[in-house]
């Protein structure tokens, strides 16, 4: 299973996602987004093959805050990341059997492990703040193993 995953696009009226973006998710069989869309629309032909959990910036989205997400044998946990100060707090909101976490709201791509757990923030694909380059995340998913890379533009 191949999943695009992306946060912090703070997409106004009119704005579009780069190119890039949609090279990774017309192919990709699942999009999660760790907040932060600022406009549901530009997703609304994604369907039930997109997932999101709401951001600070989220105001009248319905969104959950929080959720785990079953990707094959894969639980993968979902957040923004505002409502934690540091790692290891994020971490502890998630039950143990959770073994890859994703959040944004930094806008700056970290792939780390805390203890046994693989933390994910797949940066922006439209806001850098300081980075050299945009960036999203893509996972694929095989069983219960996975491979995760981020996807520089």
């Amino acid at each position: 299973m191949k999943v695009a995953i992306m946060s912090d696009t703070h997409l106004r009226d009119g704005q579009r996602l780069p190119p890039p973006v949609w090279d990774v998710v017309d192919t990709a069989d699942l999009v999660l987004h760790a907040g932060d869309l600022t406009s549901d629309l530009p997703f609304a032909g994604l369907k039930e093959r997109f997932v999101a959990v709401r951001g600070n910036c989220d105001y009248g989205l319905a969104l959950p805050e929080m959720l785990i997400y079953p990707c094959e044998n894969l639980r993968i946990g979902l957040v923004h990341g505002h409502q934690f100060l540091t790692l290891n707090r994020l971490c502890a909101a998630f039950s143990e059997d959770v073994p890859l976490l994703v959040f944004g709201h930094t806008h700056q791509p970290l792939q780390t492990r805390v203890s046994d757990r693989l933390v994910f923030n797949p940066g922006s694909p439209t806001q850098r703040r300081g980075q050299p380059r945009c960036s999203m995340g893509l996972l694929q998913v095989h069983g219960s193993e996975y491979e995760l890379e981020h996807i520089f533009f």
